[in-house]
């Protein structure tokens, strides 16, 4: 049973129905293969009381020019064609301020929403006034290979935390990180996303879930893109880094929270998880950082120790890191297909 059962209004037959408005902010950069089917999918959507935003944020491919086609296509829309790239985190804060809506759904423009979904979701949302979002279940597309499964089915858990989860925030992923409905109220209330975080939507949960309780709704509302990866070893390489550093950030805002200074376990594992990973792609600043997070909170071990000392003194480590990565998720899919 819910924890936020208790919180369900019953209407009676003379009680006015309050229709919620949702803000879908449809941020878009170089999204040009994807942009007409995901402008479609919102177009097509039989939930009628929205308030679309979409953004190009200065896209170096015909992305500019396709909006300006649905510009004239839907008036009712707000187009917004940024000259210079803002980011994420910045164009989403922005929109986030002039958006109309109770709920707001961040929205990339090469993902899809269901069709008939929202109407349930909202529903759900609703039924429990106060939380901070209602993160649901999606569909995940490899691009690959066109197959497609339920984001559930995808990760190795089978409950769905509600009501105040924070701690489970730093166990094994269990969001699916675009099938989320924020509480307007409760994302202005903490400032938005943080534009100078390399991501935004963990840190945003976190957050969000220190102060309000949240909810799981269980269908699948949007269909999320997975695309293949084809950057160059030293690309990803620079790309980790940028992400480990903003996870640091993160884990030194909340370090001394109640709820894991109680509860020591979870940020211990969740650290010493990203001080494995700075040791098996051998970055020393990174994994420095994240021993010291070990180190404050009172949770460092002596093999927390030799990993920092030897991070960046075993190039061999990389290859041999990325190669474990790359059988430990096919081994994951495969069971997961048997």
């Amino acid at each position: 049973m819910s924890v936020l059962a208790g919180h369900r209004v019953k209407l009676s037959e003379n009680t006015a129905v309050k229709h919620p408005v949702v803000s879908i902010l449809a941020l878009c950069f170089n999204h040009e293969k994807f942009l007409d089917e995901a402008l479609l999918s919102i177009e097509n959507l039989t939930y009628p009381h929205l308030d679309v935003w979409v953004v190009d944020d200065a896209s170096s491919d015909s992305s500019p020019e396709i909006l300006r086609h649905w510009q004239n296509k839907r008036p009712d829309w707000h187009f917004v064609l940024q000259e210079t790239n803002l980011g994420n985190c910045r164009t989403f804060n922005q929109l986030l301020h002039q958006c109309s809506g109770d709920w707001v759904i961040d929205f990339a423009t090469d993902d899809l929403l269901e069709k008939d979904a929202l109407q349930h979701w909202v529903a759900r949302a609703e039924s429990a006034p106060g939380i901070g979002f209602c993160y649901a279940d999606g569909i995940v597309l490899d691009q690959e290979t066109g197959k497609r499964k339920r984001f559930s089915e995808t990760i190795s858990r089978n409950t769905f935390p509600e009501g105040k989860i924070l701690p489970e925030l730093l166990s094994q992923p269990f969001i699916c990180p675009p099938a989320v409905l924020f509480n307007k109220e409760a994302l202005l209330n903490l400032g938005g996303y943080d534009e100078n975080l390399h991501y935004e939507d963990w840190d945003a949960w976190l957050r969000i879930s220190h102060q309000y309780p949240v909810l799981f709704h269980p269908e699948a509302v949007i269909t999320y893109r997975k695309h293949p990866a084809s950057m160059s070893a030293s690309l990803v390489l620079k790309r980790n880094r940028k992400i480990l550093q903003s996870t640091v950030r993160i884990l030194e805002r909340i370090e001394h929270w109640p709820e894991f200074l109680t509860n020591p376990g979870s940020m211990a594992g969740f650290t010493r998880y990203h001080l494995r990973m700075c040791f098996g792609l051998q970055l020393p600043e990174e994994a420095h950082l994240f021993y010291q997070v070990l180190q404050r909170t009172g949770n460092q071990k002596w093999s927390d120790t030799v990993l920092y000392k030897l991070a960046g003194s075993l190039p061999f480590m990389y290859p041999v890191y990325k190669a474990f990565r790359q059988f430990r998720t096919w081994m994951q899919m495969r069971g997961k297909e048997d």
